[in-house]
Protein backbone atom coordinates (compact mmCIF):
# COMPACT_ATOMS: atom_id res chain seq x y z
CA UNK A 1 0.00 0.00 0.00
CA UNK A 2 1.25 3.50 -0.80
CA UNK A 3 1.26 5.67 2.33
CA UNK A 4 3.54 8.48 1.13
CA UNK A 5 4.20 10.01 -2.27
CA UNK A 6 6.74 12.60 -3.39
CA UNK A 7 6.44 14.40 -6.73
CA UNK A 8 9.14 16.55 -8.30
CA UNK A 9 8.39 18.50 -11.49
CA UNK A 10 5.47 16.21 -12.23
CA UNK A 11 2.76 18.07 -14.17
CA UNK A 12 1.98 21.27 -12.20
CA UNK A 13 3.76 20.14 -9.02
CA UNK A 14 7.30 21.47 -8.60
CA UNK A 15 7.91 19.70 -5.30
CA UNK A 16 5.10 18.15 -3.30
CA UNK A 17 4.66 15.51 -0.60
CA UNK A 18 1.47 13.56 0.01
CA UNK A 19 0.51 11.32 2.92
CA UNK A 20 -2.23 8.70 2.57
CA UNK A 21 -4.36 6.82 5.09
CA UNK A 22 -5.71 3.32 4.38
CA UNK A 23 -8.83 5.09 3.06
CA UNK A 24 -8.15 8.44 1.39
CA UNK A 25 -10.55 10.76 -0.44
CA UNK A 26 -8.94 13.45 -2.60
CA UNK A 27 -11.06 16.58 -2.97
CA UNK A 28 -10.49 20.09 -4.31
CA UNK A 29 -11.40 22.64 -6.93
CA UNK A 30 -10.84 22.07 -10.63
CA UNK A 31 -7.22 22.33 -11.69
CA UNK A 32 -5.59 21.82 -8.29
CA UNK A 33 -4.10 18.45 -9.27
CA UNK A 34 -6.44 15.73 -8.00
CA UNK A 35 -6.13 13.73 -11.21
CA UNK A 36 -2.39 14.38 -11.31
CA UNK A 37 -1.95 12.60 -7.97
CA UNK A 38 -3.86 9.59 -9.30
CA UNK A 39 -1.78 9.67 -12.48
CA UNK A 40 1.44 9.61 -10.44
CA UNK A 41 0.21 6.63 -8.41
CA UNK A 42 -0.68 4.88 -11.65
CA UNK A 43 2.86 5.45 -12.95
CA UNK A 44 4.26 3.80 -9.83
CA UNK A 45 1.94 0.88 -10.44
CA UNK A 46 2.23 0.47 -14.21
CA UNK A 47 5.36 2.57 -15.06
CA UNK A 48 3.35 4.56 -17.58
CA UNK A 49 0.59 7.17 -17.65
CA UNK A 50 -3.00 6.31 -18.49
CA UNK A 51 -3.71 9.90 -19.58
CA UNK A 52 -1.25 10.25 -22.44
CA UNK A 53 0.54 8.14 -25.03
CA UNK A 54 3.75 10.12 -24.38
CA UNK A 55 4.98 9.79 -20.82
CA UNK A 56 7.30 12.78 -21.32
CA UNK A 57 4.21 15.00 -21.22
CA UNK A 58 4.06 14.56 -17.44
CA UNK A 59 7.34 16.48 -17.02
CA UNK A 60 6.56 20.01 -15.78
CA UNK A 61 7.01 22.66 -18.47
CA UNK A 62 10.61 23.93 -18.45
CA UNK A 63 11.93 21.21 -16.13
CA UNK A 64 14.66 18.80 -17.34
CA UNK A 65 13.05 15.74 -15.74
CA UNK A 66 10.46 14.60 -13.23
CA UNK A 67 10.52 12.13 -10.36
CA UNK A 68 7.81 10.09 -8.68
CA UNK A 69 8.85 8.47 -5.41
CA UNK A 70 7.06 6.16 -3.02
CA UNK A 71 8.60 5.57 0.39
CA UNK A 72 7.45 1.95 0.41
CA UNK A 73 10.37 -0.04 -1.01
CA UNK A 74 11.72 3.37 -2.12
CA UNK A 75 10.35 2.97 -5.61
CA UNK A 76 11.60 5.79 -7.87
CA UNK A 77 10.64 6.60 -11.45
CA UNK A 78 12.72 9.34 -13.08
CA UNK A 79 11.71 10.52 -16.53
CA UNK A 80 13.19 12.95 -19.04
CA UNK A 81 12.66 13.42 -22.80
CA UNK A 82 15.33 10.83 -23.58
CA UNK A 83 14.95 8.01 -21.07
CA UNK A 84 13.02 6.56 -18.16
CA UNK A 85 14.89 5.23 -15.14
CA UNK A 86 13.26 3.05 -12.50
CA UNK A 87 14.75 1.91 -9.21
CA UNK A 88 13.65 -0.09 -6.17
CA UNK A 89 15.76 0.49 -3.05
CA UNK A 90 18.43 2.05 -5.24
CA UNK A 91 18.64 -0.88 -7.68
CA UNK A 92 17.78 -0.24 -11.34
CA UNK A 93 14.80 -2.24 -12.56
CA UNK A 94 12.99 -2.84 -15.83
CA UNK A 95 9.30 -2.14 -16.26
CA UNK A 96 8.29 -5.80 -15.91
CA UNK A 97 10.10 -5.88 -12.55
CA UNK A 98 8.17 -2.84 -11.30
CA UNK A 99 4.65 -3.70 -12.42
CA UNK A 100 2.76 -5.53 -9.71
CA UNK A 101 4.53 -4.03 -6.67
CA UNK A 102 1.63 -1.60 -6.16
CA UNK A 103 -1.50 -3.09 -7.77
CA UNK A 104 -4.11 -0.46 -8.65
CA UNK A 105 -7.61 -0.39 -10.08
CA UNK A 106 -8.50 2.67 -12.13
CA UNK A 107 -12.04 3.89 -12.65
CA UNK A 108 -12.64 6.86 -14.93
CA UNK A 109 -15.49 8.23 -17.11
CA UNK A 110 -13.83 6.81 -20.22
CA UNK A 111 -14.43 3.31 -18.85
CA UNK A 112 -17.83 3.47 -20.54
CA UNK A 113 -15.79 2.64 -23.65
CA UNK A 114 -15.48 -0.87 -22.22
CA UNK A 115 -19.08 -1.34 -23.30
CA UNK A 116 -19.41 0.96 -26.28
CA UNK A 117 -15.86 1.52 -27.51
CA UNK A 118 -13.59 -0.34 -29.90
CA UNK A 119 -12.18 -3.78 -28.99
CA UNK A 120 -8.74 -2.22 -28.60
CA UNK A 121 -9.93 -0.35 -25.50
CA UNK A 122 -11.16 -3.56 -23.88
CA UNK A 123 -7.90 -5.33 -24.68
CA UNK A 124 -5.94 -2.44 -23.16
CA UNK A 125 -8.00 -2.59 -19.98
CA UNK A 126 -7.56 -6.35 -19.66
CA UNK A 127 -3.83 -6.03 -20.29
CA UNK A 128 -3.55 -3.43 -17.54
CA UNK A 129 -5.24 -5.70 -15.01
CA UNK A 130 -3.53 -8.99 -15.85
CA UNK A 131 -0.09 -7.38 -16.05
CA UNK A 132 -0.23 -6.54 -12.36
CA UNK A 133 -0.58 -10.19 -11.38
CA UNK A 134 1.50 -12.00 -14.02
CA UNK A 135 5.11 -11.25 -14.87
CA UNK A 136 4.88 -13.75 -17.74
CA UNK A 137 2.01 -11.75 -19.22
CA UNK A 138 3.90 -8.46 -18.90
CA UNK A 139 6.88 -9.95 -20.71
CA UNK A 140 4.64 -11.38 -23.45
CA UNK A 141 2.94 -8.02 -24.05
CA UNK A 142 6.26 -6.19 -24.23
CA UNK A 143 7.80 -8.82 -26.49
CA UNK A 144 4.75 -8.69 -28.75
CA UNK A 145 5.40 -5.05 -29.62
CA UNK A 146 9.05 -5.78 -30.44
CA UNK A 147 8.21 -8.85 -32.53
CA UNK A 148 5.55 -6.99 -34.52
CA UNK A 149 8.00 -4.16 -35.19
CA UNK A 150 10.65 -6.56 -36.51
CA UNK A 151 8.11 -8.57 -38.48
CA UNK A 152 6.61 -5.46 -40.08
CA UNK A 153 10.04 -4.32 -41.20
CA UNK A 154 10.72 -7.76 -42.68
CA UNK A 155 7.36 -7.85 -44.49
CA UNK A 156 8.13 -4.50 -46.10
CA UNK A 157 11.63 -5.62 -47.06
CA UNK A 158 10.24 -8.79 -48.65
CA UNK A 159 7.78 -6.72 -50.65
CA UNK A 160 10.63 -4.46 -51.77
CA UNK A 161 12.78 -7.44 -52.76
CA UNK A 162 15.33 -6.82 -50.00
CA UNK A 163 14.61 -10.00 -48.01
CA UNK A 164 13.35 -13.51 -48.73
CA UNK A 165 10.03 -14.98 -47.60
CA UNK A 166 11.69 -17.79 -45.65
CA UNK A 167 12.94 -15.30 -43.08
CA UNK A 168 9.36 -14.94 -41.84
CA UNK A 169 9.32 -18.44 -40.34
CA UNK A 170 11.17 -17.43 -37.18
CA UNK A 171 9.04 -14.35 -36.55
CA UNK A 172 5.80 -16.20 -37.33
CA UNK A 173 6.63 -18.86 -34.76
CA UNK A 174 7.60 -16.26 -32.17
CA UNK A 175 4.41 -14.28 -32.79
CA UNK A 176 2.31 -17.43 -32.48
CA UNK A 177 3.98 -18.33 -29.16
CA UNK A 178 3.21 -14.90 -27.70
CA UNK A 179 -0.31 -15.01 -29.12
CA UNK A 180 -0.98 -18.28 -27.28
CA UNK A 181 0.36 -16.93 -23.96
CA UNK A 182 -1.73 -13.75 -24.20
CA UNK A 183 -4.89 -15.47 -25.42
CA UNK A 184 -4.71 -18.14 -22.70
CA UNK A 185 -4.28 -15.53 -19.96
CA UNK A 186 -7.12 -13.37 -21.26
CA UNK A 187 -9.44 -16.36 -21.52
CA UNK A 188 -8.65 -17.41 -17.94
CA UNK A 189 -9.15 -13.88 -16.62
CA UNK A 190 -12.53 -13.49 -18.30
CA UNK A 191 -13.59 -16.90 -17.01
CA UNK A 192 -12.86 -15.68 -13.47
CA UNK A 193 -14.85 -12.50 -14.07
CA UNK A 194 -17.75 -14.52 -15.43
CA UNK A 195 -17.93 -16.27 -12.07
CA UNK A 196 -17.79 -13.03 -10.07
CA UNK A 197 -19.82 -10.49 -12.04
CA UNK A 198 -23.29 -12.10 -12.49
CA UNK A 199 -24.12 -12.27 -8.75
CA UNK A 200 -23.06 -8.64 -8.28
CA UNK A 201 -25.01 -7.54 -11.36
CA UNK A 202 -28.13 -9.39 -10.20
CA UNK A 203 -27.93 -7.68 -6.82
CA UNK A 204 -27.53 -4.23 -8.38
CA UNK A 205 -30.17 -4.52 -11.12
CA UNK A 206 -32.33 -7.60 -10.41
CA UNK A 207 -34.92 -6.61 -13.00
CA UNK A 208 -32.49 -6.56 -15.94
CA UNK A 209 -31.81 -10.28 -16.32
CA UNK A 210 -28.33 -11.72 -16.67
CA UNK A 211 -24.95 -10.53 -17.82
CA UNK A 212 -22.32 -12.59 -19.65
CA UNK A 213 -18.75 -11.97 -20.70
CA UNK A 214 -17.76 -13.53 -24.02
CA UNK A 215 -14.27 -13.50 -25.54
CA UNK A 216 -14.76 -13.50 -29.32
CA UNK A 217 -11.82 -14.70 -31.38
CA UNK A 218 -11.54 -14.26 -35.11
CA UNK A 219 -13.43 -17.12 -36.84
CA UNK A 220 -10.37 -17.79 -38.99
CA UNK A 221 -8.16 -18.21 -35.93
CA UNK A 222 -10.67 -20.51 -34.24
CA UNK A 223 -10.72 -22.80 -37.26
CA UNK A 224 -7.00 -23.59 -37.05
CA UNK A 225 -3.88 -22.57 -35.17
CA UNK A 226 -2.71 -18.97 -35.25
CA UNK A 227 0.58 -20.04 -36.81
CA UNK A 228 -1.25 -21.78 -39.64
CA UNK A 229 -3.41 -18.69 -40.03
CA UNK A 230 -0.29 -16.57 -40.51
CA UNK A 231 1.07 -18.97 -43.12
CA UNK A 232 -2.19 -19.00 -45.07
CA UNK A 233 -2.27 -15.21 -45.17
CA UNK A 234 1.42 -14.60 -45.81
CA UNK A 235 0.90 -13.31 -49.35
CA UNK A 236 -1.70 -10.83 -48.14
CA UNK A 237 0.60 -9.51 -45.41
CA UNK A 238 3.56 -9.19 -47.76
CA UNK A 239 1.40 -7.19 -50.14
CA UNK A 240 0.33 -4.94 -47.26
CA UNK A 241 3.89 -4.62 -45.98
CA UNK A 242 2.62 -4.96 -42.43
CA UNK A 243 1.26 -7.50 -39.94
CA UNK A 244 -2.51 -7.82 -40.31
CA UNK A 245 -3.00 -10.22 -37.40
CA UNK A 246 -1.78 -10.41 -33.81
Amino acid sequence: MITALYLEDFRQFEKRDFQFAPLTVITGNNGVGKTTVLEAISMLSLTTSWKTDKDTEVVRWGAPFCRVISEEKELVIQLNPYMKRMRIDGVSRRAQQIIGHFPTILFQPDDLSLLYGAPAYRRQYIDRVISQTSTVYVQAIMQLGKVLKQRNRLLKNIGDGLSVEGELCFWDERLAELHDVIQTARTAYLAELQELIPPVFAEMVPENGEIRLVYHLSPQVQAHSFLEHLRRNRVKEIAAGSSLYG
